[in-house]
């Protein structure tokens, strides 16, 4: 028999994406979404792991094994596979440019590539550093 706190550790979430581990679904708000094996393991191993960046060699390590033959693109491939499946709640995995990926709780950012862009200016002395920036910081 489980207690209430054993099946609890059965599901984790992350924003609007549960997992129930035990019988290995996903539901996006409440919706069952689909995924292939690996997708699965990524993002079972990811939220998890919330908030920790994941090269692309770590995440093969611990998803196909170290005895896995082949390139690290795959990594990427299931990346892109698996933010399609899970639609708008895809934009919790991050790719960390130079360093890997990550998921997380916090609300995706819409202006992120628009914030990027300004920081860049910033940092090459393109733009002043009192230029407003809407959105998330």
């Amino acid at each position: 028999r489980r207690t209430k706190q054993e099946n609890k550790k059965e599901t984790i979430t992350c924003g609007a994406i549960r997992m129930d581990k035990q019988s290995c679904q996903v539901f996006v708000n409440e919706r069952e979404v689909q995924l292939q094996n690996k997708q699965y393991e990524i993002l079972r191993f990811l939220m998890e792991h919330k908030n920790i960046v994941w090269s692309r060699d770590a995440l093969l390590n611990h998803i196909w094994g170290y005895d896995y033959i082949g390139v690290d693109r795959v990594v990427d491939n299931q990346i892109k596979k698996l933010r399609n499946a899970l639609g708008e709640e895809g934009k919790r995995i991050q790719t960390v440019v130079g360093r890997g990926y990550k998921i997380s709780d916090a609300e995706p950012c819409e202006n992120r590539k628009i914030i990027v862009s300004i920081l860049s200016d910033v940092c090459s002395g393109k733009t002043s550093a009192d230029k407003k920036v809407e959105g998330c910081i």
